[in-house]
């Protein structure tokens, strides 16, 4: 399944949907993939308030589970803390984070969407809604839910990147590179950002702006193997520059 940007940090994302022809150069981004946040702590939304002795006991039992990759014991942890107070939106949404690693994506859904009744202005509920429900085959709907997060939060980075994400699985690159733009006002150093604004670019056939986005990939780590390789194919194919800025 694809990674997603549940928080607020992104790392690399992945390439491997990407082809090249004798014939010059076709994208074909269905590898594009959301990144992971740098720890599995990170997608957990912490309680923010003391609610309960044995609802906390759950609540931070669900979170070590997670962070261990046992979700279906987190999500058991989750619906214990839940059965005291379910009136918690974070406990719904953490269950929506262990249900979508396990691809149950109706159920998690569905949790997402109790947190949203719950707390209507919990912008990662969005963001997370969203990212569930484009895994779930819903783009559109996905796009509605990036967009109530944005209309909350115009600064969120992880929704600009993630609706990036999905416009540029359907097709919509223009769109797609003015999503990944915003995203990179808020962040200018995100790889994420910076390779999938790259990989839109060539779909649309804008090799030189292309080119552009993966040399600033290549200053922010010049370690990335893959994007270096597709630098060297699409130079191949247009003609090799000279002295690449992450030389």
């Amino acid at each position: 399944m694809p990674f997603k940007s549940f928080g607020l940090t992104a790392t690399i994302v992945l390439m491997s949907g990407l082809s090249f022809s004798s014939k010059g150069i076709a994208a074909t981004p269905t590898g594009l993939e959301r990144p992971s946040t740098l720890t599995v702590a990170q997608k957990i939304i912490a309680n923010p308030v003391e609610v309960d002795g044995e609802f906390d006991r759950w609540f931070y039992r669900g979170n070590e589970q997670i962070n261990l990759g046992n979700y279906p014991k987190a999500i058991e942890a989750y619906d214990r803390a839940l059965e005291v107070d379910a009136s918690v939106p974070e406990a719904w949404v953490n269950r929506a984070i262990a249900l979508t690693e396990l691809e149950q994506y109706e159920d998690a859904i569905a949790s997402y969407q109790t947190a949203l009744e719950i707390a209507p202005e919990l912008v990662d509920a969005w963001v997370g809604l969203g990212n569930v429900l484009d895994d779930g085959g819903n783009p559109e709907k996905a796009l509605m839910a990036y967009q109530e997060a944005l209309n909350l939060d115009p600064d969120r980075e992880n929704a600009w990147f993630n609706q990036g994400v999905t416009l540029t699985r359907l097709e919509r690159y223009g769109e797609a590179v003015a999503s990944y733009d915003r995203a990179l006002d808020i962040n200018p150093t995100s790889e994420s950002s910076w390779v999938n604004r790259g990989v839109a670019l060539l779909s649309l056939g804008d090799y030189e702006g292309a080119v552009e986005s993966f040399d600033r990939v290549m200053r922010i780590n010049p370690n990335n193997t893959q994007v270096r390789q597709l630098l060297d194919a699409i130079n191949e194919s247009l003609g090799a520059r000279s002295n690449p800025s992450w030389g």
